[in-house]
């Protein structure tokens, strides 16, 4: 039942969106990735650096300072578990390609 139901909500999304023009910027809801890597026994973000670095062959340094960039586009306080979450999100895309 509930695969028929995400069907048609999925039939209905592309409905709506059929013959708009595409946009130019992608969001990422960040929700679920740090639960992602915690399941993968990724709790520390210095090993999450270590981790994004192999998969996104960017350096550890090269991720703190988008991390950090990304931070300082973020209202608020930058936690911790929401930098675990930018660099489970980035490691997941790249891993998608």
């Amino acid at each position: 039942m509930r695969s028929f139901l995400y069907y048609l909500y999925e039939r209905r999304l592309l409905r709506q969106v059929r013959g708009r023009s595409v946009p130019r910027h992608l969001g990422i809801i960040l929700d679920g990735n740090r639960r992602y890597a915690l399941e993968r026994g990724v709790a520390d973000l210095r090993e999450a650096y270590a981790l994004a670095a192999g998969v996104l062959a960017r350096t550890e340094a090269e991720l703190r300072s988008a991390v950090a960039e990304l931070g300082r586009s973020h209202r608020g306080s930058w936690r911790a578990e929401e930098k675990t979450a930018a660099l489970a999100a980035w490691t997941l895309l790249r891993r998608g390609r």
